[in-house]
């Protein structure tokens, strides 16, 4: 399980990092991601909406996205705050999916943290 002290829990702290935070797209989640002062660790946080289902399989969907992260924590950089939103694909997405997934956005989540901006 993802520890307390990793997690994006406030309303307001979900809705600052959708305003101002940027996004990367994948199949089975957007990731919203913005810069954040405090804690030198990252927060992360995981949105389901109803358009997925019921109670239970927005959870379960929930429950394996936040063990995929887990798996990766050490792969976010730190001092940011992190919004996945869950699409429908990751309904059908196995573990492993996930974690590519979360990896790949990482991986451009870093590129484009390197690229200077103009």
């Amino acid at each position: 399980m993802l520890p307390d002290s990793y997690r994006l829990k406030l309303r307001r702290d979900f809705a600052r990092v959708y305003a101002r935070g940027e996004h990367q797209a994948q199949p089975g989640f957007i990731l919203y991601w913005l810069p954040h002062r405090g804690e030198p660790r990252c927060r992360i946080g995981f949105s389901a909406s109803k358009k997925l289902g019921g109670a239970v399989e927005r959870n379960r969907v929930k429950r394996v996205l936040r063990h995929a992260a887990l798996s990766l924590l050490e792969q976010f950089p730190a001092g940011y705050d992190y919004v996945f939103v869950i699409r429908a694909a990751a309904k059908d997405s196995s573990f492993d999916q996930l974690r590519r997934q979360i990896s790949t956005a990482l991986n451009r989540i870093g590129a484009r943290r390197q690229t200077p901006r103009r």
